[in-house]
């Protein structure tokens, strides 16, 4: 069912009791731009590892960032699976981390937050010279370093726990870089408890607002 976003059917299925619609916003790829995608019933066991075998014939293809995103849920969680080979995007990624927002108003409200990877440290800013110097062997270190850990964020920015992922209550992510390709997958509870405390905070047929952020800056005119 992979799909192009200008013909994406958002007409609702014979399982509307049990999806999800979601409304994607991606600022920093596309402009604020708002797509109305529809979340897939689950119908396979989904095994978050980074390396995309369960999304097969389940994505959406976004023309404009040359992005794949695959939405799944059933009863209790959310799945979120984003795929790329621009190779900017994924510069980005490793350098910036990546954060996906979560709105359970179906807006684009900055709700509930979870940054993974996290990328550079906070204070740690790449300039010429540390360009000029760039090791790519011990950048691949530290991005390996920066996957074992996520932050919870929200309401806004503010952190409010950072986790590993072993102790995520409930919340299970995995990124990989293979052959030019990156594979972000997620898990997130829908609703909380006791046990998982961070979650969606949405039920069946509820709207869920989606967004990716990355912390993207432009060079300034001397960096270039």
């Amino acid at each position: 069912m992979d799909s192009h976003a200008g013909s994406i059917n958002t007409s609702i299925g014979k399982y509307l009791s049990f999806l999800l619609l979601l409304f994607l916003f991606i600022a920093v790829l596309i402009g604020c731009s708002t797509l109305k995608l529809e979340s897939i019933w689950r119908e396979r066991d989904m095994t978050v590892d980074g390396r995309g075998e369960d999304w097969r014939g389940t994505k959406y293809y976004l023309e404009d960032t040359s992005i794949s995103l695959g939405l799944i849920n059933d009863d209790h969680d959310l799945y979120v699976s984003l795929m790329t080979e621009n190779r900017m995007l994924i510069g980005q990624i490793m350098m910036q981390g990546l954060t996906l927002w979560l709105d359970p108003k179906g807006g684009k409200e900055k709700a509930f937050g979870i940054k993974f990877p996290l990328g550079r440290q906070k204070g740690e800013k790449m300039t010429p010279d540390s360009m000029e110097n760039f090791d790519r062997e011990r950048m691949m270190e530290r991005f390996q370093e920066a996957l074992t850990e996520m932050e919870i964020l929200g309401p806004g920015d503010e952190v409010v726990e950072k986790l590993s992922l072993d102790d995520a209550k409930g919340i299970d992510a995995e990124l990989r870089v293979e052959g030019g390709l990156l594979i972000y997958e997620i898990k997130v509870p829908l609703s909380p408890s006791e046990e998982y405390p961070y979650a969606v905070g949405a039920g069946k047929g509820d709207v869920v607002g989606i967004g990716f952020c990355l912390l993207y800056t432009s060079p300034s005119p001397r960096d270039r």
